[in-house]
C-alpha cells in the first residue's frame, strides 16, 4: 500500500509539474513571446496624435530640446506597409512626424536577440510637455505647451527680514545625493545668498515686503525647467506661512504640505516630462493640500522653497 501511494504521489508530482511547464510557457503578458504589434495608421489632430495598432501599446517617450522633438519608440512591435511614413502638423505645437521601422539587437539572459521597433519622432514648434495614454486602438499622445514663470520686474538690493527666516526652508540631501526626508531651516551665508537669488524671482520692485493674512487657498502653479534645475511658483490667496518641506522614495518625490490651504486649481496634475521631472501633483486632504514633484533618478543636489506676500517658489537642483 506504502509503494503505491509513492508511485501515485511520484506520478501527480509529475503531472503537476508538467502542466505547471506548460502554463508558464503560454503565459500572455511578456512583449518577447507576443507577435509583433501591428503599427497600422498615425493620425494627427491638433495637439493630439493617435497611433493605430492591434492592441493598446504603452511606448517609451522621451523630449530632445535642441531643435524640439518629441521621439517615441514602440518595442516588439512592426510598421504596416500601407501606414503613412511622414506627415505635417494642422497648426498647433506640431511642426511635422515621421516614423521608422528598427531593428535592435539586446542581449537577454547571455544570447543576442533581435527586437523590431517602430519609432515615431514629432517635430515641434517649442518645448513642450506630454501625456501618453494606451487605449484599445494603440496609444494618444496629447500635448501642452510648458508654462513659464511670470516675470514681474525682478528686486535689486534684497535684504531677507529676520521674520521672513523661518519661510526658507531646504530639503536635507547626503552628500551623495540622496534626500533624508526632512527639511531644515538654512542660516548659513550661502543659504542667504541662495535665499536672495530665488527672492528676486517673485518680489516685485518695491521698497519693502508687506504681511498679509495667512493663505486659505493656491490659486496658481507656474513651473519651468532649465539645464539641471526646475523651479515652481505657487500663487495664493494670502501669506504661506504654515508648510512643510519633505522628500519621498521609490520613485524619488518633493512635496510640500500646506496646512490649512485649499487648492482652486482646475488641473490635479501636470505632466512636466523635461528635464528629470517627470509630473506635478496635487492632492487634497482634510488638514492639508500636498504637492508632489516626481523626479527621474533617485538623487539630487539641492532642493529648497522661499516665501513672501503671496508667492512661493521651489527650486530643485539635479
Amino acid at each position: 500500500m506504502g509503494k503505491s501511494m509513492t508511485g501515485i504521489g511520484k506520478g501527480l508530482a509529475v503531472f503537476v509539474g508538467a502542466l505547471a511547464l506548460l502554463f508558464s510557457a503560454c503565459q500572455i503578458g511578456a512583449p518577447e513571446e507576443l507577435p509583433p504589434t501591428l503599427v497600422k495608421n498615425i493620425e494627427v489632430k491638433g495637439d493630439q496624435v493617435n497611433v493605430y495598432a492591434n492592441r493598446p501599446l504603452e511606448p517609451g517617450a522621451y523630449i530632445v530640446p535642441s531643435p524640439p522633438r518629441l521621439v517615441l519608440q514602440v518595442k516588439n512591435s512592426e510598421l504596416d506597409t500601407g501606414a503613412p511614413k511622414s506627415g505635417e502638423g494642422s497648426g498647433g505645437l506640431i511642426k511635422s512626424w515621421s516614423v521608422e521601422q528598427l531593428s535592435l539587437k539586446q542581449e537577454v539572459e547571455g544570447e543576442e536577440k533581435e527586437t523590431k521597433v517602430v519609432k515615431l519622432t514629432i517635430d515641434l514648434v517649442k518645448n513642450i510637455t506630454y501625456r501618453v495614454t494606451g487605449e484599445n486602438f494603440g496609444f494618444s499622445v496629447a500635448l501642452e505647451e510648458v508654462k513659464k514663470s511670470e516675470e514681474p520686474a525682478k528686486a535689486t538690493n534684497i535684504e531677507i527680514p529676520k521674520e521672513l527666516y523661518s519661510q526658507v526652508q531646504k530639503l536635507g540631501v547626503t552628500p551623495g545625493g540622496q534626500p533624508t526626508g526632512q527639511a531644515v531651516v538654512p542660516y548659513t551665508p550661502e543659504d542667504a545668498s541662495a535665499a536672495k537669488e530665488m527672492l528676486k524671482e517673485i518680489i516685485p520692485e518695491k521698497p519693502a515686503v508687506v504681511r498679509l493674512p495667512p493663505a486659505t487657498a493656491i490659486e496658481n502653479l507656474t513651473y519651468k525647467s532649465t539645464d539641471g534645475t526646475f523651479e515652481a511658483i505657487i500663487t495664493g490667496d494670502g501669506e504661506f506661512n504654515n508648510y512643510k518641506l519633505l522628500s519621498l522614495d521609490m520613485p524619488l518625490r518633493v512635496a510640500l504640505d500646506f496646512y490649512g490651504v485649499q487648492t482652486k486649481l482646475d488641473k490635479k496634475v501636470f505632466y512636466v516630462n523635461s528635464g528629470r521631472v517627470k509630473q506635478i501633483r496635487i492632492g487634497q486632504y482634510p488638514d492639508r493640500t500636498r504637492l508632489v514633484i516626481e523626479l527621474n533618478g533617485k538623487t539630487l543636489k539641492d532642493a529648497r522653497v522661499v516665501s513672501v506676500e503671496k508667492k512661493m517658489m521651489i527650486k530643485i537642483i539635479y
